[in-house]
């Protein structure tokens, strides 16, 4: 996917991906909107994976109906319990009219607060998501640089092993855990047989005395190398670098993952739903006779409505169970992708450490041969100067 990335230096992609880690607040006071936008066109989200962090509809206004039924079982059931408590009337209609407008009002307001407040922690976390995906592209696109940067390294010191005649070039191949520089150029110079054999005389002297010298300062260098590692943590170290990330993003089930969780949260859901559902059902009758609404009254205590009343009540609780189930298992899914966006990152920002370190060991390697090297083409083409 080209989109602009490839054209960065990894210097400026490094930078990008610090500022994108700081968040859009950070991006808008240093750029403008369309710059913004520009960046966070990298890397796009698929509809199904924004579908499921979202906010949707059944969420939104079930948590805004179950805080609103919240408001009017407490204000009207405290009123009524009151009420029956201290053995005061209720046929002030003033009194009914002014609790039910509050009722109104303030489980109006707090549904709308919880409706935005639901709101804003779904776009944030959309948010959130579209900025691990930005970083992942940009830490994807410097992955790929920096590995045609260990290809070219590769081949550099693949031709220098080629002008001295040495053969072993397995060591390119190994794991960064098991790659150590200094190692491999004392075996490396310990090859050089061959190329010692078309040099004579003071040039094949020089040569061996400036090898010599440099495998003396590699030993020096794998002692001290030696002596440090011991007072380390070296086998916590070890084990960590043997041990791989994983290549695929694992998630447990929601039911799994959650079960005692739903079930304690479950039992307060329900028979709190269903039981506050009756402030309403058994306070009506008494508020009706109290009123002087004895028509009301009579209709609302026949045996066949109580048990419409009863059936009401088990579809509003089951109406509640859903909004629960579903509000719950939303944000596991929205928790369940911002893990998954973050293991990837993770994964990249590992492969980036391993690949900078392995280039830095390479690099170390080429920077040892480079002067052997160069030696060995000024000795050897004083030799064939010297013949003609």
């Amino acid at each position: 996917m080209r989109n602009g990335l490839e054209h960065l230096t990894p210097t400026d992609l490094l930078l990008l991906q610090k500022h994108v880690k700081l968040g859009k607040n950070h991006l808008k006071d240093r750029l403008t909107e369309q710059e913004i936008s520009q960046i966070y066109k990298l890397r796009k989200i698929d509809k199904q994976t924004e579908r499921q962090i979202a906010a949707d509809t059944p969420e939104l206004m079930g948590s805004a109906s179950l805080m609103i039924n919240t408001i009017f079982t407490t204000i009207l059931g405290a009123w009524m319990g009151i009420s029956g408590f201290l053995e005061y009337r209720l046929d002030s209609f003033p009194i009914f009219l002014f609790l039910l407008l509050s009722c109104i009002l303030i489980g109006g307001s707090f549904g709308y607060s919880n409706y935005q407040s639901i709101k804003r922690a779904t776009d944030e976390a959309l948010e959130q998501r579209k900025t691990k995906a930005i970083e992942t592209q940009i830490l994807h696109v410097l992955n790929q640089k920096r590995e045609q940067e260990l290809k070219e390294s590769f081949k550099e010191i693949e031709e220098i092993l080629k002008n001295l005649q040495i053969t072993d070039s397995e060591f390119l191949e190994l794991p960064i855990e098991q790659l150590n520089d200094s190692e491999v150029c004392l075996n490396l110079l310990n090859q050089m047989e061959h190329a010692t054999k078309e040099l004579q005389g003071n040039e094949s002297a020089a040569f061996i005395s400036e090898v010599e010298k440099i495998k003396n300062s590699l030993q020096s260098h794998l002692i001290k190398e030696q002596k440090r590692k011991k007072e380390e943590l070296t086998q916590t170290i070890h084990k960590l670098k043997n041990s791989s990330l994983p290549f695929k993003v694992r998630m447990k089930s929601w039911i799994r993952k959650n079960l005692r969780l739903i079930i304690v949260s479950i039992i307060p859901v329900v028979l709190g739903g269903f039981s506050s559902l009756f402030v309403y059902f058994g306070g009506a009758p008494k508020l009706a006779q109290e009123m002087g609404r004895r028509d009301l009254f009579y209709f609302l205590s026949q045996p066949y409505i109580k048990h419409i009343e009863v059936i009401i009540a088990l579809g509003i609780t089951i109406y509640f169970t859903f909004v629960f189930f579903h509000t719950n298992y939303k944000a596991f899914k929205r928790d369940q992708e911002l893990t998954k966006m973050n293991d990837l990152l993770t994964q990249e920002e590992a492969k980036l450490e391993l690949l900078d370190d392995k280039i830095l060991k390479i690099n170390r390697i080429a920077e040892i041969l480079k002067p052997i090297d160069l030696l060995y083409r000024v000795l050897r083409q004083t030799n064939v100067s010297l013949k003609a």
